[in-house]
């Protein structure tokens, strides 16, 4: 089976300047999880909804927000992203995608062509999804 058969193609990324309040707004308005932080064509970081709900606070918005929750949530995506980010390219077989995962706690992985260009991604979902259809 092709990596490229069960991979997500529709990519939602944001910049390295897209802020935490941005990205919230992202998170809640798309069934995901993950934002790719992209520099052009080159990946530049990852975003989880986990990584922007620890920079918002529960007073945003409200008046008792304070100058430092307004700081938060204007943070870069730079600043809160993972920068070591793992790929897989799209030869990579199922099993070597689930081991990548489960040896590195993660719940995604980007995948890249031969020009290590993202051309998609794959989460845990996207296998389950392959092994009982």
């Amino acid at each position: 089976m092709s990596l490229t058969k069960i991979m997500s193609t529709k990519l939602v990324h944001v910049s390295p300047d897209e802020t935490v309040g941005e990205m919230q707004k992202l998170f809640i308005a798309l069934p995901l999880h993950h934002l790719l932080v992209m520099e052009g064509k080159k990946l530049a970081g990852i975003v989880s909804d986990r990584d922007v709900l620890k920079h918002i606070s529960p007073f945003s918005g409200t008046q008792l927000e304070s100058k430092k929750d307004t700081f938060a949530t204007n943070l870069p995506a730079s600043r809160i992203m993972s920068c070591e980010v793992i790929t897989v390219e799209e030869s990579a077989s199922l099993r070597d995608v689930a081991k990548i995962m489960l040896s590195n706690s993660v719940e995604l992985l980007p995948v890249v062509n031969d020009q290590n260009e993202v051309s998609g991604v794959v989460s845990w979902k996207d296998i389950l999804r392959f092994l009982i259809d």
